[in-house]
């Protein structure tokens, strides 16, 4: 058991040794490292336990909402109905050793097109409000002892550095054309305004430009309410 005396003095400590958790996972989709629930919970429980320290978490609020959305399919030339959950939750987390305690307040979303939304959201949440609360780090710091200082000349080198590899861009226009013929297919402004975010990531996947995808997002809109007004009217 620890002689620290406060819950403080406890948390401090635990943010002290706690070390560095990399992002190691890889997502599935849209590829991006992560560290999850199970690797932070796996390196705190038993610090936590070393300190005298529990950890309780409290639902605050939450909503889930159904989506259904069309979605067209470039390979069946069709539009496809699509079902997804959004799901928002606020917890607090209550940190107590018994003679004190402490609470830490952490917000998080999710959607998912089964019924894993919430209990996503929630682990969402019990992971940051773990981590910022800990502050803990995704890379170890580097010992300085490690590292040898270069050497400063008397002279800089007249040399100059070689020029960085221009990235290539994607033809902005062949993208951009194909995109509008999609969003041309669409018949109805409530769908093709369901779909605005499908397309910019789609077209962002593709490689367009910032500056192409507000004009593209300008053009989606302004064509949704121009099908919404001719079925309005008509």
């Amino acid at each position: 058991m620890s002689n620290l005396k406060t819950l403080a003095e406890k948390i401090s400590y635990v943010t002290g040794n706690i070390g560095a958790i990399e992002k190691e996972k890889k997502s599935t989709g849209v590829s991006y490292a992560f560290r999850g629930i199970d690797d932070v919970m796996n390196r705190l429980n038993p610090m936590l336990c070393e300190q005298g320290i529990t950890l309780q978490n409290k639902v605050l609020s939450f909503s889930v909402t159904p989506r259904s959305y069309e979605k067209y399919n470039s390979y069946t030339k069709t539009n496809e109905t699509k079902h997804s959950f959004y799901a928002s939750v606020h917890i607090a987390l209550i940190f107590s050793d018994g003679k004190e305690t402490e609470t830490w307040e952490e917000v998080a979303m999710s959607e998912d097109h089964s019924d894993k939304a919430l209990t996503q959201a929630m682990s969402m949440a019990y992971k940051y409000a773990i981590t910022r609360k800990f502050c803990i780090l995704t890379k170890d710091l580097v010992d300085p002892d490690g590292l040898t200082p270069q050497r400063v000349t008397d002279q800089a080198s007249n040399t100059p550095p070689p020029a960085p590899a221009q990235p290539s861009v994607p033809n902005q226009k062949v993208i951009f054309d194909e995109m509008r013929d999609k969003v041309g297919e669409f018949s109805k402004g409530s769908e093709l305004r369901a779909s605005l975010n499908d397309l910019l990531l789609e077209a962002k996947k593709k490689g367009l430009t910032d500056d192409n995808l507000a004009k593209l997002k300008t053009k989606i809109e302004e064509k949704a309410t121009n099908l919404i007004n001719q079925n309005t009217n008509g």
